[in-house]
């Protein structure tokens, strides 16, 4: 147990808590059981996604389970065009019928929460947790907690955990003046005593559909050569660098990542091509992810993340030749 979360039990103890109603009241309690079971509860339902700035909904249903030790989803998409989610481990495969189309690539995100938000641990100086009372989502119980940031350059959050397992069924993601940037609730839910493995296969498994793999490639040599950035937010930190292939150009490009442990960020540095134009607009917002772009020397530079503006702007703005990033 840390430091932190040993003083709270021992402040609450000598206010003659019990260690139970201690635990209850602990946000941080709380995030760890929802970790516990976003990983490993069998669940099946429907939930909705809003993205309150672009007024956008979305409908997906959902099926959960962890067997053989291995985490196993599948997703399909109710609303918009058809799509399927299917997730084994670590591989996500990403299918679009209409486009005769399969992305496979790692597992980033997916099914109702990021993966982010299953790996909170303790946040640190970057943002505040605190209960904020209880609710009701999709007919059961919920505790609520709060994450909030304490600058400009992380989104927060506001957490409703099924009062008995502690699942997460919504999350509203937050700004620094605590408005709603984008919210994903259950509008139906049910824990699953086991799940048919048939439930999790693709629906699309036989088809003829073009695969693209984002798995990362090999090069004989460095593509974009040295690069710095010369200044993170606070709390950012570089979590990896990798090699992929633009989608859209064939090109290779240089991804590095960076993360304040709750919040992700992502710097691609790329050769431009003699016919790529320059950037008609350095930032652009989609919703709760905003892009940054570039032009350095003949490189485009594209940082892009679920995070506030400022985030991507300072990351970009600071980017230079020589180093590394």
């Amino acid at each position: 147990m840390s430091d932190r979360r040993s003083g709270r039990l021992a402040a609450a103890l000598l206010l003659g808590l019990s260690p139970a109603w201690a635990a209850a009241a602990d946000p941080q309690h709380w995030l760890d059981r929802m970790s516990e079971s976003l990983r490993s509860a069998d669940y099946a339902g429907t939930f909705v996604h809003v993205n309150a700035r672009e007024g956008q909904l979305q409908t997906m249903q959902v099926v959960h389970a962890h067997q053989g030790g291995v985490e196993r989803e599948r997703l399909v998409a109710l609303s918009g065009p058809r799509r399927e989610i299917v997730r084994t481990g670590g591989e996500c495969r990403c299918a679009w019928p209409d486009r005769e189309r399969v992305i496979v690539g790692r597992y980033t995100t997916g099914g109702f929460a990021p993966r982010r938000l299953a790996r909170f641990g303790e946040l640190g100086e970057h943002y505040a947790l605190g209960m904020a009372g209880s609710g009701r989502v999709a007919g059961l119980a919920a505790r609520i907690v709060e994450i909030r940031p304490r600058d400009r350059y992380r989104y927060g959050y506001r957490l409703w955990l099924e009062a008995e397992r502690a699942m997460l069924l919504r999350a509203d993601m937050l700004d620094i003046d605590g408005r709603t940037v984008e919210q994903t609730a259950f509008t139906r839910f049910e824990y699953l005593e086991r799940v048919d493995p048939a439930r999790l296969e693709s629906a699309h498994a036989d088809a003829d559909f073009h695969e693209y793999r984002r798995m990362g490639i090999e090069a004989e040599s460095d593509p974009v050569g040295d690069w710095q950035v010369n200044e993170l937010p606070p709390g950012y930190v570089l979590e990896g660098e990798y090699l992929r292939r633009n989608p859209r150009t064939g090109r290779p490009m240089k991804q590095w990542v960076y993360s304040d442990g709750l919040s992700t960020v992502s710097l691609f540095i790329e050769p431009a091509g003699k016919e790529a134009p320059a950037p008609a607009e350095r930032h652009r917002r989609y919703g709760c992810v905003n892009i940054f772009r570039s032009a350095i020397d003949d490189f485009r530079v594209t940082v892009v993340g679920e995070v506030p503006a400022p985030t991507v702007s300072l990351i970009g703005e600071s980017v230079g030749r020589g180093g590394r990033p």
